[in-house]
């Protein structure tokens, strides 16, 4: 992270992971790995999203079991 943060320092952009895949890949390979590299995150963007919101949903299911002993979660 360190080598990253200073690589950033010398020359901000806006780009991310792909800037930096973009700079620092072979020639002949650096615009297919930038591509994939952009778009792995933003999959990871997009998965962090969906496991916070299941996270939610786990959290509000135990409050609801310790707030009220009786309660049991059925399946729909």
């Amino acid at each position: 992270m360190a080598s990253l943060a200073e690589m950033a320092s010398m020359s901000p952009s806006a780009g991310g992971q792909y800037q930096w895949v973009s700079e620092f890949a072979p020639p002949s390979m650096s615009k297919i790995l930038s591509y994939i590299s952009g778009w792995l995150a933003a999959l990871g963007w997009q998965a962090f999203i969906a496991a916070s919101a299941y996270q939610t949903g786990n959290v509000i299911l135990i409050l609801a079991s310790m707030g009220n002993p009786g309660y049991v979660p059925t399946v729909w």
